[in-house]
């Protein structure tokens, strides 16, 4: 079953406030595209964006891919969620992803499911 982006994303939002990250003491923008499958969270301190894309692949497995940035830098980062099974743990993906958010660039995260990697920044 494929996530609601709107229920990942204060997934996301949660587990940052259970990290005691201070980006999140301040109410974040929200921008939602429910055609193009795409959710984007700015933090309203400056401290950087999380954009959710929901979509499915080509053998029909979900993903979500997760890219973020953070100031003062052209580099993004990246953390695919691939769920297996009907139990699949929400919030154990949310908080990977926060935690490669808040890890910065070029940190990487390991975590059952989960898949990070570093993009060159755009030219």
């Amino acid at each position: 079953m494929p996530p609601r982006l709107l229920s990942m994303m204060s997934s996301v939002e949660a587990a940052l406030a259970t990290l005691e990250c201070p980006s999140v003491l301040q109410r974040a923008s929200r921008v939602v595209n429910f055609q193009k499958g795409i959710a984007k969270m700015t933090f309203a301190d400056g401290s950087g964006w999380i954009l959710l894309q929901n979509f499915t692949l080509a053998d029909g497995e979900i993903c979500i891919r997760a890219e973020f940035g953070w100031p003062n830098t052209q580099e993004t980062g990246n953390c695919s969620v691939f769920p297996k099974g009907d139990n699949f743990d929400w919030f154990g993906a949310a908080a990977k992803i926060a935690e490669a958010w808040m890890a910065g660039p070029k940190l990487p995260v390991n975590g059952a499911g989960v898949a990070r990697e570093s993009l060159p920044a755009a030219s």
